[in-house]
């Protein structure tokens, strides 16, 4: 009987569970695992190709022995005569040059002697006596100096004359004592300088002029203008035809513009121009071509330069280099044969270049 009473107990308490399952009325599916579709590659051969077996076949490709590959190939082309293209326009330049500053032959030395009867009139009343002199003044007293012969008139560009002064007067001459040059047609000052220091009988000194940017004629004046102590009563031997002593002498002398005897003169410059051609040239061999120069000589003159050509180079390595003798107003017109000489311009920029000659 306690046997019983125990099933019964077990099958009231699941009842309430079998009931509510029904009323629910849910299904579950079978559990399974995912999937998906795909590709796969499946490589069936493994092998490094070598670049020498990649071009192996091909005719233009090579590869060394160090992998470098090179490409090679040959075509036939049209025969063309490179010497028909290699021609450059003729070019014509015009150029002037001045001269400048030349120099010119200095004039030969000159004296002049100013008596002492000029500067002391006295001179004469006491000629040949032995007497004191007293102190006295002179003013403007002239003397022309000699013509000179080698040139007529010059603009100084640089130069000036030295005088050198002896005095030959029994007395000394003051130190304002000025000697001034003069343009002996106008009177006109050219150029004046003073002793400074008195200047005893006997002894001699010399002065400088200078005559940058002067204006000198052939014909010149000394004018001294000054005084002297006398012989500070002392007795001295008057001699009315004793003397001061001036040598005028030129240094040399460059001239702007001069009617004169000209030395051989030694002038220099330099030019270039250009080339301007579809074709580059830095270095050529010249078939055939000339060149010709026209000098035109409007200077008084005569002219012998020597022109080089830096860019024209001949077979020895030795620059052209051509001489033109051309006379004062007059035209000397020079012409060259080019073949076998070298062109070596500048190359400037682009398809310019440049051609430089100078003359000496």
């Amino acid at each position: 009987m306690r046997r019983k009473r125990i099933v019964s107990k077990v099958l009231l308490y699941f009842l309430p569970v079998g009931v509510s399952l029904a009323l629910v009325q849910c299904s579950f599916r079978k559990p399974s695992a995912p999937s998906w579709d795909t590709q796969l590659t499946i490589p069936l051969i493994n092998r490094v190709y070598t670049i020498s077996e990649l071009i192996e076949d091909s005719e233009n490709i090579k590869a060394d022995a160090q992998g470098l590959i090179s490409l090679s190939f040959e075509l036939e082309m049209d025969t063309i005569r490179v010497e028909d293209n290699l021609k450059i326009s003729g070019v014509e330049e015009h150029f002037s040059s001045e001269i400048g500053k030349f120099n010119i032959e200095p004039p030969g030395g000159e004296e002049v002697d100013i008596l002492f009867s000029r500067v002391y009139p006295r001179a004469v009343l006491y000629h040949g006596a032995y007497r004191s002199i007293e102190p006295f003044q002179f003013r403007n007293v002239m003397k022309d100096v000699p013509q000179f012969s080698n040139f007529v008139s010059a603009e100084l560009e640089s130069g000036g004359i030295v005088l050198d002064i002896r005095n030959g007067l029994p007395v000394p001459l003051g130190g304002d004592v000025s000697i001034a040059l003069l343009g002996t047609g106008t009177r006109d000052t050219i150029s004046v300088a003073s002793l400074g220091q008195d200047l005893l009988p006997g002894r001699s000194r010399s002065i400088k002029l200078d005559l940058a940017g002067k204006v000198l004629g052939n014909r010149l004046s000394i004018s001294l203008s000054g005084s002297s102590p006398g012989s500070k009563g002392s007795k001295v031997f008057v001699d009315a035809n004793s003397s001061i002593t001036i040598a005028v002498n030129f240094t040399e002398l460059t001239v702007v513009s001069a009617t004169a005897v000209v030395p051989q003169q030694h002038f220099s410059d330099w030019e270039s121009f250009t080339l301007s051609d579809t074709i580059i040239i830095t270095e050529a061999e010249i078939e055939s071509g000339s060149l010709g120069i026209v000098i035109t000589n409007n200077t008084p003159l005569d002219l012998s330069p020597a022109i080089s050509f830096d860019n024209i180079v001949s077979d020895n390595g030795n620059i052209l280099e051509i001489f033109v003798p051309v006379g004062s107003g007059q035209a000397a017109q020079y012409w060259v044969e080019l073949g076998d000489y070298a062109l070596k311009p500048e190359r400037i920029s682009g398809n310019t270049s440049a051609m430089r000659f100078s003359w000496d």
